[in-house]
C-alpha cells in the first residue's frame, strides 16, 4: 500500500521542479520576443517562428505567475508574518527593478525621445501603463500587486472549499474584464495584458495548497490536458479575453506535463545534469533575466541594432546573461545592507 502511494504522481512535483520550470519559462519568453521581432519585421518567417508566435506566444508569463502563486503559498504557510512577507518580497522586486528601470526610462524618455521629467516619472511609477498602455515593464507592476494582495488571497484559498473559491475568483476577474471591455475599451486595451493574467496567479496559489499537502494528481486531470491542446487553435481568435485564457491554460498544462516527464525520467534514473544546471541557473536568475532582456531589447532596437537579426539577438542574450548576474549581485548587496535578507 505504501509503495503504491509513493509511486503516485502528486502536485508536489511542480514545487520539486519549480526552478527548472521558471528557467524554461524565461527562455520561452526570450524566444517569444525573438519571434515577435521577426514577425513584426517580416523577417525569417519560418513555420517554427510564425507558429510559436501565434500559438505558444507569451505563455511563459502565465507560467511565471502560476509558479509565483505556488511558491508564495509555501512561503506564507511557513511564515505567515505579513510585515516580514512584504519586506522580503517587495524588496526582491523593487530593488532590481529600480536598478534597471531608472537608467532605461531615463535613456528612453529624456535622452532618446526628449519627453521630459514628468513622463519619466509617470513611466517609472507605472502611471503611463494605465494612461496610454505603456507596457515596457508591466510584469513588474503586476507581480507587485500580486504580492500586496497575496496575504488576503492566502487566507481566502487556505480555508475549506478552495475549489469553489478558485472558481469564484476566476468568475470575478472574468466579469470585471468583460465590463471593462464593454464600457471602457480603451482602458481595457491598456491593462488587459495584466488583468487577464490574474487567474493564472490565483490558480498557482490554489495548486500551491495541493502541492504543499502532497495531494495526488487525479486521473481526471488528463481530460484537462487534452482540452488544453484541443482548444489551442482557438487562440487565434480576435477575442482577447478568450485568447489570453486559452494560451495561459495551455501553458500551465504544458509545464505541468514537463514536470511529470522530469519526474518519470528521474524515477528511471535518467539524468540530464548539464542541461538541468543551465536551466536551473536561468530559473534562479529569471527576474533579473526578464528585466535586463526587455530593457536591452528595446534599447538595441531603438539604436538600430535590430534583434530580429540573429547576430544582434546573440549579443542581446549574452548581454542579458552578463547583466543579470551583475544585477542579482548588486541587488542582493543592497537588500542585505537594508537588513532584509
Amino acid at each position: 500500500m505504501n509503495s503504491q502511494v509513493k509511486n503516485k504522481l502528486s502536485f508536489n512535483i511542480i514545487s520539486k521542479y519549480r526552478t527548472i520550470l521558471m528557467g524554461l519559462a524565461i527562455l520561452s519568453i526570450i524566444f517569444f520576443h525573438y519571434t515577435e521581432d521577426c514577425v513584426n519585421m517580416k523577417y525569417n518567417l519560418k513555420p517554427l517562428i510564425v507558429n510559436y508566435k501565434m500559438y505558444i506566444g507569451s505563455c511563459g508569463v502565465d507560467i511565471f505567475l502560476f509558479l509565483s502563486g505556488l511558491g508564495l503559498y509555501y512561503s506564507f504557510k511557513k511564515n505567515p508574518d505579513i510585515q516580514s512577507f512584504y519586506k522580503k518580497r517587495l524588496s526582491r522586486v523593487l530593488v532590481p527593478y529600480l536598478f534597471v528601470a531608472i537608467p532605461a526610462w531615463f535613456f528612453k524618455d529624456i535622452i532618446k525621445l526628449n519627453l521630459g521629467i514628468a513622463q519619466f516619472v509617470k513611466d517609472l511609477l507605472f502611471i503611463s501603463f494605465f494612461e496610454s498602455g505603456s507596457k515596457w515593464f508591466w510584469y513588474i507592476f503586476m507581480i507587485l500587486v500580486c504580492y500586496l494582495i497575496y496575504p488576503y488571497i492566502f487566507h481566502y484559498i487556505d480555508s475549506s472549499n478552495s475549489i469553489s473559491k478558485m472558481l469564484n475568483i476566476f468568475l470575478f476577474f472574468t466579469i470585471i474584464s468583460m465590463m471593462f471591455e464593454l464600457y471602457n475599451p480603451d482602458f481595457f486595451s491598456n491593462i488587459n495584458i495584466a488583468l487577464l493574467r490574474f487567474p493564472a496567479f490565483f490558480l498557482g496559489s490554489f495548486i500551491g495548497k495541493e502541492s504543499y499537502y502532497n495531494h495526488p494528481i487525479p486521473v481526471e486531470a488528463g481530460i484537462l490536458a487534452v482540452l488544453a491542446f484541443a482548444l489551442l487553435p482557438l487562440k487565434a481568435t480576435s477575442k482577447i479575453l478568450l485568447s489570453r485564457y486559452i494560451i495561459g491554460f495551455f501553458g500551465i498544462v504544458l509545464f505541468v506535463c514537463i514536470a511529470l516527464v522530469l519526474e518519470v525520467l528521474s524515477r528511471k534514473g535518467i539524468k540530464i545534469l548539464f542541461l538541468k544546471a543551465i536551466i536551473e541557473w536561468c530559473g534562479n536568475y529569471s527576474l533579473e533575466l526578464y528585466l535586463t532582456h526587455v530593457a536591452l531589447r528595446s534599447i538595441m532596437n531603438s539604436v538600430h541594432f535590430p534583434t530580429y537579426r540573429i547576430r544582434y539577438e546573440c549579443v542581446l542574450i549574452f548581454l542579458s546573461v552578463l547583466s543579470s548576474f551583475l544585477l542579482k549581485k548588486s541587488s542582493n548587496s543592497i537588500i542585505k545592507k537594508l537588513g532584509i535578507m
